[in-house]
């Protein structure tokens, strides 16, 4: 793997710990088994949430921090 690749994989890497850490923080670690993926301008969330108003949370959350990305939430709803 070249520099670039490394660096492409470190800043990816970074997005989602910081889109992880941020919707954590905002749901109160009420989303079990969240999973944050980056693939190239795409952010995909999923999990498992308790109510509909907790996922909504995670949305912003991530809205407020994926910049130029589109978001998916796949968090179900228990």
């Amino acid at each position: 793997m070249g520099l670039r690749a490394e660096t492409a994989t470190a800043d990816v890497d970074t997005v989602s710990q910081r889109i992880e850490r941020i919707v954590r923080l905002r749901t109160a670690s009420r989303i079990h088994n969240l999973r944050v993926d980056v693939q190239g301008s795409d952010v995909i969330l999923t999990g498992m949430a308790p109510t509909y108003y907790v996922k909504q949370l995670a949305t912003h959350a991530a809205l407020d921090e994926i910049e130029q990305r589109t978001l998916t939430n796949d968090i179900d709803v228990m």
